[in-house]
């Protein structure tokens, strides 16, 4: 299996790239955010990532989140984060580990087979 994961700056590669893909903590899963920009302001797509010898990297689920609202998701998401139990054996968070999605790269597929993706400011 192919790991381009890499250790950056997710925030330099939205902007660069329009998309960022975050380890999963299991090998061949991953999430990636991608963002899509339209005339009422855009939205960022969140999707869950699997990677088979087959097929690549794929999506299986997706949800969108319009602009309007990703900031209080953000907040939510952090006071989730800070109220729930810290395991017993901590592991490595996955986190730092993002991998960058290149123009002539071929976009993921969900598990229904539709694919494609809008760059960000086309």
């Amino acid at each position: 299996m192919k790991r381009n994961f890499v250790d950056g700056d997710a925030l330099g590669a939205l902007e660069e790239h329009g998309a960022v893909m975050l380890a999963g903590r299991e090998p061949g899963t991953a999430l990636r955010v991608r963002l899509e920009s339209c005339p009422k302001g855009g939205c960022a797509h969140i999707e869950q990532m699997a990677y088979s010898d087959t097929l690549g990297w794929y999506r299986q689920r997706a949800f969108s989140v319009p602009r309007d609202m990703i900031e209080p998701l953000a907040r939510l998401l952090h006071m989730s984060h800070c109220l729930l139990p810290q395991p017993a054996t901590p592991e490595p968070a996955p986190a730092g580990h993002l991998r960058l999605v290149q123009p002539d790269e071929p976009q993921p597929t969900d598990a229904g087979g539709r694919g494609g993706s809008r760059r960000l400011g086309s």
